[in-house]
């Protein structure tokens, strides 16, 4: 890695997913959580090995045997250390890079930016879920067996206009729908009490109808005063229409996916990892 960086910049960040100053960079922000003492018995291994090891880990999907011949390290101290690592990333990054808004100006900006971007007003987001595929835990049964015939945790999420991801919720099983987790998560609780500072109904351009800012979400989710929804399929011109707008706006979701597992390649592999490592990697 240190004549990638010396030598050949655009490798090291297809490498790592970084280059060599946001490698730094993160590394100065999670150092803290997962330096390790040097004793008697043994050296410890250093901040920046762990943070190599697990990007290139979550980079390119490489298995645990795979990267003990890359890094020379053993098979268990990369299955503690890729856990440790990707919990210390969501600790010191989470408050930064997946807050949700909490303020009504906040959700203003991001109904504004659907508007302007894909032409649907009042959405404060786009959600969407995920099966993150792996091997069947021991003794699991089909609590993980997820209607696509495989096992599974899930990933649901909420996506603003450019892509980005403002709330996740990771780990329940694959047996569950994504509708029924998400009325379960303190995101759906918080938008039902009105204690996320949503705006108010307020009227539609060119109309006198108020309308309430809305989450979008595809047939799977159930229709409610915060939630939009498709209408079902053979109806009129009218409901065709709309629906053509919402699948529009919805393609946000997709896309981000699409971008999040094709940075992160791991994600596209079947895990032959825990259930509760499988929601930490994630």
């Amino acid at each position: 890695m240190r004549e990638l960086s010396a030598e050949d910049s655009d490798s090291y960040s297809n490498f790592v997913r970084k280059d060599p100053q946001h490698f730094q960079m993160l590394l100065a922000r999670r150092e803290s959580y997962i330096a390790k003492q040097t004793t008697n018995m043994c050296e410890c291994i250093s901040p920046s090995e762990r943070l190599a090891v697990t990007l290139r880990f979550l980079a390119a999907g490489d298995s645990y045997q795979s990267l003990v011949f890359l890094y020379c390290l053993g098979k268990s101290t990369i299955g503690e250390i890729i856990p440790d690592t990707c919990r210390a990333i969501t600790v010191a990054l989470k408050d930064q890079y997946l807050k949700v808004p909490n303020t009504t100006q906040e959700w203003e900006a991001i109904a504004r930016a659907f508007e302007e971007k894909w032409n649907f007003p009042h959405c404060i987001g786009v959600k969407d879920g995920k099966n993150i595929a792996m091997k069947a835990p021991l003794k699991s049964g089909s609590m993980y067996f997820n209607y696509k015939d495989f096992h599974s945790v899930v990933l649901l999420a909420v996506v603003d206009a450019f892509y980005r991801f403002i709330w996740y919720d990771v780990g329940e099983n694959g047996r569950n729908n994504g509708a029924g987790i998400f009325a379960c998560t303190t995101l759906s609780k918080a938008v039902e009490s009105k204690t996320l500072q949503v705006p108010a109904p307020r009227e539609l351009a060119h109309s006198h109808v108020k309308m309430p800012f809305v989450l979008v979400g595809d047939e799977a989710f159930p229709l409610k005063e915060h939630l939009m929804k498709p209408y079902p399929r053979g109806l009129g011109d009218h409901d065709n229409i709309f629906n053509y707008r919402l699948n529009r706006v919805r393609r946000v979701s997709e896309n981000a996916f699409g971008i999040l597992v094709n940075r992160f390649r791991l994600l596209l592999n079947t895990l032959n990892l825990s259930p509760d490592v499988v929601a930490c990697v994630t």
